[in-house]
């Protein structure tokens, strides 16, 4: 026997004819279809809300940050300039007091002795001491700064996580989206289901009251089994049982057991 490779038409149950079921039944399934697609389209809306107000918080974030930076840096270049201002302001004091000692030690007619050399190695050891206070200063504002730096960093890293924890859409890094495009994603596909199960449970009522009344819905053929994806119809192919999809394709083979 030639194997069977054109498609087929599952069975569907016929729709009752008007009249033999309550009316009002096909008025609350309108109803309930309704309000799926607003629900839809209001979770539509809100995402695209969402997906503009999160590039918009990320853009401010983004300037505060830089407003932050610039502030940072601004500071350092003029801590920077204070300080070398400072060094240069008590290396010229230095250098006065150092003429000065110079012309009167010549004024006393002793420069070839030690006291030009035990006054310079003095008022180096004076200027080494006055100096520590204005470099260790300027080595804790570096460091101040530094930690600055790395905790406003860290602070934007962190309102970044939380600003995608919160609004993000899906992507490859987070494919499910943030918290609020997972709870209208639930939303919707628990509205999803229960308007599904709501037009199963209207047609089988529908059915019922149908039957009822003295209509006939006819019956599935008797080698045609499953529901939704899985329905497929069994043929006999010599010694073998195939079980084909509604496409056409082979869902399985196995031995006649007829």
């Amino acid at each position: 026997m030639a194997r069977r490779t054109r498609k087929f038409t599952p069975y569907r149950p016929p729709t009752p004819p008007a009249g033999s079921y309550d009316p009002s039944l096909d008025s609350q399934l309108a109803a309930s279809r309704r309000g799926l697609s607003d629900l839809q389209n209001q979770i539509g809306t809100a995402t695209a809300r969402d997906v503009t107000d999160y590039g918009s918080a990320l853009a401010n974030l983004g300037q505060q940050q830089q407003y932050q930076n610039e502030d940072l840096t601004t500071a350092r270049t003029r801590g920077t300039e204070d300080y070398n201002r400072n060094v240069q302001m008590l290396t010229r004091q230095y250098g006065i007091q150092g003429r000065n000692q110079l012309q009167a030690i010549d004024n006393a007619g002793v420069i070839r002795g030690g006291a030009l050399l035990q006054a310079a190695a003095k008022r180096n050891a004076n200027m080494a001491l006055d100096r520590q206070p204005i470099d260790t200063n300027y080595q804790r504002f570096l460091a101040d700064n530094s930690t600055q730096a790395a905790r406003s960093a860290a602070g934007f890293a962190q309102r970044q996580g939380e600003l995608a924890l919160d609004y993000a859409p899906p992507d490859a890094n987070n494919p499910l989206g943030g918290r609020r495009y997972q709870d209208r994603t639930t939303q919707l596909t628990q509205a999803q289901r229960e308007a599904a199960f709501f037009g199963q449970d209207t047609a089988a009522m529908k059915a019922f009251q149908a039957t009822g009344s003295g209509w006939d819905p006819g019956s599935r053929p008797a080698n045609e089994f499953g529901t939704g994806a899985n329905v497929h119809r069994v043929v006999r192919e010599g010694k073998q049982a195939v079980a084909y999809r509604p496409d056409g394709s082979v869902l399985w083979r196995r031995p006649w057991r007829g």
